[in-house]
């Protein structure tokens, strides 16, 4: 009883090994190809695997699995994780069927925790099934040499079938079981046994068996692997690196990637296989014990080492074809360490923590982010957020069009993949790309571009030509994801032409009602000087917060089609499209102007996007489900952050949905609660913002954002975040179907602002100028940079804070001519927002700009400005004292 507890607590172990962040790596191209096959019809998916490097089993397998279990990353790889299971109770049923007592657990115990079992259990390919497969065909085998029994015969024929017909490599097993039936049919004669010939005549039924898959995919499996090895242009490997390189991944796992620390580990690993291979081989109470490692392990390597020389192919990672040979090689190290127990227990003790020390690079295995270069989840992360049903992600190599159906949930998209004689052609994948333009919101496309990228390059460029382009960006160094769109249904009737000082901008916009989410622009411009300078386009809130954009770099070719994709849950109403440029963090104002930045194009209705429940998983957005008594229900929040600064804002993003027809606008608390109860911050505001509630339609998702400033003097420690809703007549708080009258949302550590009272020892210009109640400018140090080919001016203005500000302020200043600014600079003053101040403290603000150069000699004396300004409205804060212009303080003149 005792050794069957065991061996479920081993199974047990085994199985939870297997479970550990199984999901953590990203899906790569063979895993890719997995679900790729798996998602065929299993008449097409004959048809392909005839033309791949693998037998169709497994991918006939992973499609039952796949209709009942789904799609997703964690349920594929689950199949995985049951067959890395199955292969650890063959390893022990191989144990048993040769020996008794210790080395069975042991050999369970090793192939549970051995780090290449374990990586190949949480991959979703086939080497742990067809390890599975051969074990059993193995065990079942020495029973029958033992029984004589038919139905153990008949068990090592099926096994060795679906074996072949999961993976090639499984013909190097049955070759070695032939062999080591053949010394067993020799031996009897040689002991004047009656040799039993039905031993060899049973290997006929896998082979006849197998027989219709090779007339059927011999040929071209032969062309497949010839190409392979002519393209990748791999050498053939010595005898010594092939072997040993394998006999290391099957004791230690794969020597890839592999620091010092863990040659540490591989030593001991190495040591505990040297020790258990000289006790197991002399181990002479197991009868026919090297016999059978000779054919089991040996034979299969020997031939793949034959096979190498012929068609030599050895990526990272090749050693995995032959894991069916890695399970008897633990037995043997089992039973070394049980001859070890002979001598001693200490011996014994001594050989099994050796075996089993490579199992401490199990977490190396699970917490490690492998694939990175393949990793396509930000891709599609990216597009479960704007992807609608109507969208169409095209796909131009099976593996992403396997990625596609693992990682994009069906309400973002679909995923094309054309047929091969398309794909092979770029006219035709071009043409292909044009015509699902027509059926497609937005059609996706994730351009490889590596591998030549010759059909990327045409459909990309059929694409430029026919439509607007969504999005352009890269995800790793290998794939551009881009995206267009027709822009139907928005005509462009609005035109208007921008200017900048250095800038004058074309555009061609649409207005009225856009009813499919994407706002198509035309754009194109000229410049004098267009280095370090970018176009922004923006669809802006009646408060100038933006909710989509597109980024221009002003050097790139013109003009540019581009269209800006609505995001999930936006608030139906008005929205504004806007242009602003900008250098860096600066914007740049509007010829003519000193404090307008946003140049105002267009107006147009945005009504309201059918979003649906599932989509806020993809959008971060952390589940609540509170229903308010007016019908309001809050679906969902974004997590806040766990840190966050005295006087910063803490901006929080709700979801909400009604569920019945409101009466009234309600309004909306948010809540900075300290230890006892005491409120630290409080802001209320119409739920919506500048979004009528009562039109929002019933069971929409609508995304509200808001922002509660912590003030500068909140208490450092853990603050409590609630918020809740107000009648907006009578001022009462509604209640929640909870039962109370606000919900949690959740904790902010809030940290304290390093800040300075005491004047700074610099030799300044006395000012003593106040801006309004904000600040007093204490005096200022001006200095003349010279620099390899222009002169700078530093102007370093020290500020003396008078209250507590309640918005974010810039400081600027100008270098003007009259009217005409020559420079300007505006940032922040200080390291840190004006929302952070506190009475009495001083601030250091440092300005640089360039002076002009003779091309810009100003007929009367260049003066300098300086002043303060409300980065939300643009309303200077004019100053107290001193000669000012238009709301700015008369600092020097220049010579």
């Amino acid at each position: 009883m005792r050794p069957l507890l065991s061996l479920v607590a081993i199974i047990a172990i085994a199985f939870g090994a297997r479970l550990v962040n199984l999901e953590k790596r990203a899906l790569w191209w063979d895993e890719g190809w997995s679900v790729y096959f798996a998602s065929l019809p299993i008449d097409q998916m004959a048809r392909e695997t005839a033309r791949d490097i693998h037998p169709p089993l497994y991918y006939a397998l992973l499609h039952l699995w796949a209709a009942a279990a789904g799609y997703s990353v964690w349920g594929l790889r689950f199949c995985s994780v049951l067959a890395g299971v199955a292969l650890v109770a063959a390893a022990t049923s191989l144990a048993k069927a040769v020996c008794q007592g210790r080395p069975v657990l042991l050999t369970a115990m090793l192939a549970a925790v051995n780090p290449f079992f374990v990586y190949y259990s949480q991959e979703l390919r086939m080497y742990s099934l067809v390890a599975a497969f051969v074990t059993l065909s193995w065990a079942y085998l020495v029973r029958f040499v033992r029984s004589g029994k038919a139905r153990e015969a008949a068990a090592c024929a099926a096994f060795s079938c679906l074996a072949l017909y999961t993976e090639y490599y499984a013909a190097l097993s049955l070759l070695g079981q032939v062999l080591w039936a053949t010394w067993h049919w020799h031996r009897r004669k040689q002991h004047h046994d009656r040799p039993s010939t039905r031993l060899l005549w049973w290997f006929a039924i896998p082979v006849l068996a197998y027989l219709p898959w090779a007339a059927f995919a011999g040929r071209e499996l032969l062309s497949y692997v010839a190409a392979k090895t002519s393209l990748e242009s791999y050498g053939p490997l010595g005898p010594l690196q092939f072997l040993g390189t394998h006999l290391l991944s099957f004791v230690a796992g794969h020597s890839a990637s592999q620091g010092q620390l863990d040659w540490v580990w591989l030593g001991a690993g190495l040591a505990g296989l040297a020790v258990g291979l000289f006790g197991g081989l002399m181990a002479r109470e197991v009868a026919g014990l090297k016999p059978l490692i000779f054919c089991s392990v040996l034979a299969p390597l020997l031939t793949a080492y034959a096979v190498n020389l012929l068609f030599p192919f050895h990526p990272p990672y090749f050693e995995r074809a032959m894991l069916p040979a890695a399970p008897p090689l633990l037995l043997l190290v089992a039973c070394g360490a049980q001859r070890a127990r002979r001598i001693s227990w200490a011996h014994f003790a001594l050989v099994a923590a050796l075996s089993l020390a490579p199992a401490t690079r199990l977490p190396k295995l699970w917490f490690d982010s492998r694939s990175l270069s393949t990793d396509y989840r930000p891709l599609f992360r990216h597009i479960s957020q704007l992807g609608r049903p109507d969208d169409v992600v095209l796909c131009l190599h099976p593996w992403q069009y396997g990625y596609a159906k693992a990682y994009l949930p069906p309400r973002a998209g679909r995923p094309f993949l054309p047929d091969a004689s398309v794909r092979a052609d770029p006219a035709a994948s071009g043409e292909l790309a044009s015509e699902l333009l027509r059926t497609a919101r937005v059609l996706w496309f994730p351009a490889h571009q590596t591998l030549g990228r010759v059909v990327e390059e045409q459909v990309h460029a059929a694409l430029g030509q026919r439509a607007y382009e969504v999005a352009a960006s890269w995800y790793g160094t290998d794939t551009l994801l881009l995206a267009y769109s027709l822009g139907t249904g928005s005509a462009l009737d609005t035109e208007a032409t921008v200017a900048w000082q250095p800038v004058s901008v074309h555009v061609l916009l649409p207005s009225g009602v856009i009813p499919a989410a994407v706002v198509p622009a035309q754009l194109s411009w000229q410049c004098s000087s267009c280095s370090g300078l970018h176009l922004s386009l923006r669809l802006l809130d009646p408060s100038l917060e933006p909710w989509a954009s597109i980024e221009l770099p002003a050097d790139r070719p013109n003009p540019v089609a581009k269209a800006l994709l609505l995001p999930p849950g936006i608030p139906p109403g008005a929205y504004t499209l806007g242009l602003v440029l900008s250098q860096g963090e600066q914007l740049l104002p509007l010829a003519g102007t000193a404090d307008q930045f946003v140049a105002t194009l267009s107006t147009v209705e945005v009504p309201a996007q059918a979003t649906p429940r599932d989509a806020l998983q993809a959008l971060d957005v952390r589940p609540l489900h509170a229903a308010f008594a007016n019908g309001l229900s809050i679906e969902g929040t974004q997590p806040l952050p766990q840190r966050l600064s005295q006087g910063y804002p803490l901006n929080v993003e709700l979801w909400w949905r009604v569920d019945k027809p409101l009466a009234a606008e309600p309004i909306l608390f948010l809540q900075a609660v300290a230890g006892s109860n005491v409120v630290a911050a409080l802001e209320e505001r119409l739920v919506g913002g500048n979004s009528a509630v009562t039109s929002w339609p019933a069971g929409a998702l609508i995304r509200d954002r808001h922002s509660l400033l912590l003030p500068a003097s909140a208490p450092a420690g853990h603050l409590r975040i609630i918020c809740g809703l107000l009648d907006p007549d009578s001022r009462e708080r509604f209640s929640t179907s909870a039962g109370t009258d606000h919900i949690f949302l959740g904790t902010v550590q809030v940290e304290p602002v390093a800040r300075e009272f005491s004047r700074p020892a610099l030799p300044l210009e006395p000012a003593e100028v106040p801006f309004g109640q904000v600040a007093v400018l204490e005096g200022f140090l001006i200095q003349e940079l010279q620099a390899t080919d222009s002169t700078h001016l530093q102007v370093t203005l020290v500020w003396k804070a008078s209250s507590e500000p309640r918005e974010s302020l810039k400081s600027f200043v100008h270098l003007s001519c009259g009217q005409t600014i020559l420079a300007q600079s505006d940032h922040a003053p200080g390291a840190a927002p004006t929302t952070t101040w506190l009475p009495g403290q001083y601030i250091v603000d440092e300005h640089r700009l360039r002076l002009p150069g003779p091309e810009q000699a100003c007929p009367a004396r260049i003066e300098l400005y300086v002043g303060l300004y409300s980065e939300r409205t643009r309303e200077r804060i004019p100053p107290q004292a001193g000669p000012s212009d238009q709301g700015r303080l008369r600092l020097a003149a220049l010579p």
